[in-house]
C-alpha cells in the first residue's frame, strides 16, 4: 500500500472514530503474513464495536484490499459465543480473509 493511500485511510478513520466520542488508539503494523494491519482498540462493548468494525471496513473500502482492520473492545462481551462467531465470520469475509496457522492442523484430529 501507498503511504498515501495509508495516510487518507487512517485520516477518514481517525475522523469516524471521533464521532463515537469514545477513547480510542491506532497503531499500523506490517505482519509478514497479512501486510499492513491497523490496529483500533476502542472503549465500547463488543457488539457495539463490531458493528462500527463492519461499518469502517465498508467505509475506508477495506474488502479485498491489501489492508486488514483489526477492532478490539475494551468492554463487556455483550454477545454469546455464537453471536461472537457470526460477527468474526462476517468481518473475515467482508475482509476476503483467511485463517492463516503457522502449522498445519488436522481437523480430524482435534
Amino acid at each position: 500500500m501507498s503511504n498515501g493511500n495509508i495516510y487518507t485511510k487512517l485520516n477518514m478513520l481517525d475522523h469516524e472514530l471521533r464521532k463515537t466520542g469514545k477513547k480510542f488508539t491506532t497503531k499500523v503494523v506490517q505482519n509478514k503474513y497479512y501486510g499492513t494491519v491497523i490496529l483500533v482498540t476502542i472503549h465500547m462493548n463488543a457488539k457495539e464495536a463490531f458493528k462500527l468494525w463492519l461499518k469502517l471496513i465498508d467505509l475506508l473500502h477495506l474488502s479485498y484490499s491489501d489492508t486488514i482492520l483489526i477492532v478490539r473492545w475494551t468492554g463487556k462481551t455483550d454477545l454469546s459465543h455464537d453471536e461472537l462467531i457470526k460477527y468474526y465470520a462476517t468481518v473475515l469475509k467482508k475482509l476476503n480473509l483467511r485463517i492463516k496457522t503457522l502449522k498445519a492442523i488436522d481437523l480430524d484430529r482435534e
